[in-house]
C-alpha cells in the first residue's frame, strides 16, 4: 500500500457510513457519490480510472432500472394488492398457511426478479394482509426481509449483488445451479423453518377483522400481472442462454410499459415518478471508491487473506471466508462488499472460495438492517407505515435463523 491509503481507506468509510447512518435525513447516493468524487480529488482514483469503473457497472445499472420499472409498472395496477387478496382467501384465514403462501411468492419473486423488487412489491401487500386477517403483522413483515436475501442466489438474477461480484463472466443458468442450487434450497427451507419457530406465538390462530372487501383484479391488473411473468420468464431463458441481464432487463422493461400504456395511459408518468432511480448513481459511487481501494492495495490485501484460507481444509475454509464475508455486510453493506470482492478476486475468478463469498454476500444481510439495499428500502416501507424494527430486534430474529443456516449453506456450496 502507497502513503495515500489511509485517506483513501477514510474517504471509503466515511461515505459507508454515511449510507448507513444517513445524517440529516440525506440520500444514499449522496453519500457514494461524494465519496467518489473526493477519491478523485485527492487523486486515490484518476478520472479514466473512475469513467472505466462506472462504465464496468452498465449491466447491474440496467437491471437494477429494468427490474424496478417492472416491479412499479404492476404495482401501479394494484396486481400485488389483487394477489394478495387471493392469498387471504386461499389461505383460509389460517396465518400459518398466509405466511407459506406469502414465503413462497416470496421465493419467485426474488430468484426471478431480484430481491430488492420482492421487498418494493410484497411488503406493502404482506402489512395489509396481516392487518387483515388479524393479529400481528410481524410474522408477515419479517418473512418478506428473509425470503428476500435467502432466496437471492437461487437464480443469478435474485440479486444486483451477484452481478457486481461476477462481473461479465455470470454464469449461465444451469452452471450456476450445479453451484448454488442445493445449498440454495437449503437456504430457503431452513429460513422458512426457522421463522414460524421464532414467530410460532404469533402464527396462532387470531380473529379476523376484514374491515373492507377484499380486492379484486381488473382487465388492467390482469395485463400487468401476465407481462410481469412474461417478463421473468424471458430473464429465466436469458440467464439459461447467458445473456447479458441488464439489456434484456431494460426490453422486458421498456415492452411492459408499452403494453401497459395501451390500457392506461397514466402508467408512464407513474413509474417516472416512484421508480427508485437513485440506486444507479449509489451503485457508480461505489465502484469508483472501490477502484480507489484497489488503486491503494487493499484489494491485494484482502486477495492474499483468501489465499491463506484457501490453505485450510475445504470445509473449514468456506465456512471461515463465508462467515468473513458475513461480518463486512453487517458492517458496510453487501454491495460495495460484493464490488470489492470482485476487484480482489478479478485475478483469479475460479477461486476457490468465491462460492462461500457469494454466499455470505447474498445471505449475510439477514444479521443487519443496512446489510443489503433490500433490507433498506424495507426499512423505509415500514417507516412509511409507521412501523419501528431496531437493529437489535432484527439481529435478535436473524442471529438464530442465519446462523445454522449460513452453516448450512457454505457445507453445500462446494
Amino acid at each position: 500500500m502507497h502513503w495515500g491509503s489511509p485517506v483513501t481507506l477514510t474517504i471509503a468509510l466515511i461515505a459507508v457510513a454515511g449510507m448507513l447512518i444517513r445524517p440529516w435525513r440525506s440520500s444514499e447516493w449522496m453519500w457514494a457519490l461524494g465519496g467518489a468524487a473526493a477519491e478523485i480529488a485527492v487523486g486515490a482514483v484518476s478520472l479514466s480510472g473512475a469513467w472505466n469503473a462506472v462504465a464496468g457497472g452498465l449491466n447491474v445499472y440496467g437491471f437494477l432500472a429494468g427490474i424496478l420499472v417492472l416491479a412499479e409498472v404492476a404495482r401501479s395496477q394494484g396486481v400485488f394488492e389483487w394477489l394478495a387478496g387471493y392469498a387471504e382467501a386461499a389461505a383460509n384465514r389460517s396465518r400459518a398457511h398466509l405466511l407459506l403462501l406469502l414465503y413462497g411468492v416470496g421465493v419467485a419473486v426474488t430468484a426471478t426478479l431480484s430481491n430488492d423488487t420482492a421487498i418494493i412489491v410484497l411488503t406493502p401487500a404482506a402489512l395489509a394482509l396481516g392487518r387483515r386477517i388479524g393479529g400481528s403483522p410481524l410474522p408477515y413483515l419479517f418473512a418478506c426481509a428473509f425470503v428476500a436475501n435467502a432466496a437471492s442466489f437461487l437464480l443469478p438474477t435474485g440479486n444486483p449483488a451477484n452481478l457486481l461480484l461476477y462481473g461479465h463472466d455470470v454464469p449461465a443458468l444451469l452452471p450456476w445451479l450445479r453451484t448454488y442450487g442445493m445449498a440454495a434450497v437449503a437456504t430457503i427451507v431452513l429460513t422458512y423453518i426457522g421463522l414460524v419457530w421464532s414467530f410460532r406465538a404469533d402464527l396462532r390462530p387470531a380473529t379476523t377483522e376484514q374491515r373492507e372487501a377484499r380486492p379484486r383484479s381488473t382487465p388492467a391488473s390482469r395485463l400487468a400481472f401476465f407481462v410481469l411473468i412474461a417478463s421473468a420468464v424471458v430473464l429465466v431463458f436469458a440467464s439459461t442462454v447467458g445473456w447479458a441481464l441488464g439489456p434484456t432487463a431494460l426490453v422486458c422493461a421498456a415492452g411492459a410499459v408499452a403494453i401497459v400504456l395501451r390500457v392506461d395511459r397514466t402508467v408512464a408518468g407513474y413509474v417516472l415518478r416512484e421508480t427508485s432511480w437513485s440506486v444507479v448513481p449509489l451503485v457508480a459511487g461505489l465502484l469508483v471508491v472501490v477502484a480507489a481501494l484497489e488503486g491503494a492495495g487493499i484489494t491485494q490485501l484482502s486477495r492474499a487473506a483468501l489465499d491463506s484460507v484457501s490453505t485450510l481444509s475445504p470445509w473449514l475454509g468456506r465456512e471461515l471466508a463465508g462467515f468473513s464475508t458475513t461480518t463486512f455486510v453487517v458492517a458496510a453493506n453487501n454491495l460495495p462488499v460484493a464490488a470489492f470482492a470482485q476487484r480482489a478476486l478479478a485475478a483469479t475468478p475460479t477461486h476457490s472460495l468465491l462460492h462461500a463469498v457469494v454466499v455470505g454476500i447474498d445471505l449475510g444481510p439477514n444479521l443487519s438492517l443496512s446489510g443489503s439495499l433490500a433490507t433498506v428500502l424495507w426499512l423505509v416501507v415500514l417507516r412509511r407505515e409507521g412501523i419501528v424494527v431496531t437493529p437489535w430486534q432484527f439481529l435478535f430474529r436473524g442471529a438464530p435463523i442465519l446462523l445454522p443456516t449460513m452453516f448450512v449453506a457454505l457445507l453445500l456450496a462446494p
